[in-house]
């Protein structure tokens, strides 16, 4: 099996799994979340990271969350999640969008929830649905730190379905959160040049 949409630190020959051999794009991918730490701004509590993929950046978060919860849709990105990046304060489960919520509720609701190159693997209408549930689900004063591709709709990569523009992006945080704050960072993506968006929303 190939990373695919998902990135894999290193090889599980166990579950099939093919470790992604460009260091410089591991790293950027792991900074993503001690970026996203760092703005979240908070510590213990209850953290979700949906999508996890395979995990790292969830354990990443339970060095300062009280309870990091992992959820993926994949379920062999989930048992290469508990196998390799496994951690006390960690729980990783196997649940689509609509089922996160219901399984969340056995957690209570986050304080935080990260979003990390996730948004962009939907579609314009299931992004809009995908904020609206994250405002609503998350506790009272949580906060919510995105990261996402800029783009204009398609995206020549396979795996993103939708690129949302700059001007799409803020629509959706300002119908959803109260308070918004939006920068863009440009970056050298494997296709070239790229705009990485970044929003920190209570």
């Amino acid at each position: 099996m190939t990373a695919g949409e998902r990135l894999y630190l290193s090889d599980d020959t166990g579950l099939g799994v093919t470790g992604n051999p460009d260091l410089a794009v591991c790293a950027r991918h792991v900074a993503r979340y001690e970026k996203a730490i760092a703005l979240a701004d908070t510590t213990n509590g209850v953290w979700l990271d949906f999508a996890c993929g395979s995990g790292y950046g969830t354990a990443l978060i339970a060095d300062v969350a009280e309870l990091a919860v992992g959820m993926d849709r994949d379920p062999i990105a989930i048992r290469y999640a508990v196998r390799n990046h496994d951690h006390p304060n960690c729980i990783y489960r196997v649940a689509t969008f609509d089922k996160v919520w219901g399984i969340m509720g056995h957690y209570l609701q986050p304080d935080v929830v990260l979003c990390i190159e996730t948004l962009e693997h939907l579609d314009s209408a299931a992004q809009g649905y995908y904020m609206q549930a994250v405002a609503r689900g998350m506790a009272p004063g949580g906060v919510f730190v995105l990261a996402c591709p800029i783009g204009n709709g398609p995206s020549a990569n396979p795996w993103h379905v939708h690129e949302p523009s700059k001007e799409f992006l803020i629509g959706l945080l300002r119908a959803n959160f109260r308070d918004a704050s939006l920068e863009l960072e440009d970056y050298m993506s494997t296709s070239g040049p790229a705009v990485q968006a970044w929003a920190v929303c209570r």
